[in-house]
């Protein structure tokens, strides 16, 4: 615990701080972060026979980067009934559709040269 606790106060040293618009977010806060994140996640939980643990996490830094665009899908097999069944597929469907019109949005983008 006291490798997280020195990892988080490096970490808040050097705050940054909007002028307006996002704060500055530079790759080593985002590689930093992701280690106290996963470090955290694996003082949790234990890891399986795979050595995979039950938690994961993504960060995006939306400074450089889009916002994920998705839901968690969940697992198909857990699914106990038929409604369940159809609530996995409008969550697959939904997806799809984002990625579709992200697609679509960055397709009329390339081919008009401007956002709209």
């Amino acid at each position: 615990m006291t490798e997280i606790n020195r990892m988080i106060q490096e970490f808040l040293k050097d705050t940054r701080h909007s002028d307006g618009g996002w704060a500055p977010v530079e790759p080593q806060d985002m590689e930093q972060l992701y280690a106290i994140t996963q470090s955290l996640i694996v003082a949790k939980w234990g890891a399986d026979a795979d050595g995979d643990r039950p938690v994961e996490h993504a960060l995006v830094d939306r400074t450089r980067y889009e916002g994920n665009h998705y839901f968690d899908l969940p697992y198909w097999h857990k699914a106990q009934s038929e409604q369940e069944c159809r609530e996995i597929l409008r969550t697959y469907v939904l997806n799809a559709q984002i990625a579709n019109d992200r697609l679509a949005w960055a397709l009329k983008t390339l081919a008009y040269g401007k956002e709209s």
